[in-house]
């Protein structure tokens, strides 16, 4: 527990990754789902080799009206 609630533990997969064919979980999502944990890595400004991304995180939605 982290300040008294649930652990949350989250998986993502990098876009383009050939191990991703590979992946147990992975491949148990149905292909038209895959996207919500594929992110696409891009390079920095910082001309080191970095790499960043956008990886939103929904924990619940409120219902409509």
């Amino acid at each position: 527990m982290i300040a008294g609630g649930p652990l949350f533990v989250t998986q993502l997969y990098v876009a383009g990754d050939p191990r991703n064919a590979e992946d147990f979980l992975y491949r148990r999502l149905p292909a038209e789902r895959r996207h919500l944990v594929t992110v696409p890595f891009e390079a920095t400004d910082g001309g080191q080799a970095e790499l960043a991304a956008r990886f939103d995180i929904v924990l619940g939605a409120a219902p409509a009206g």
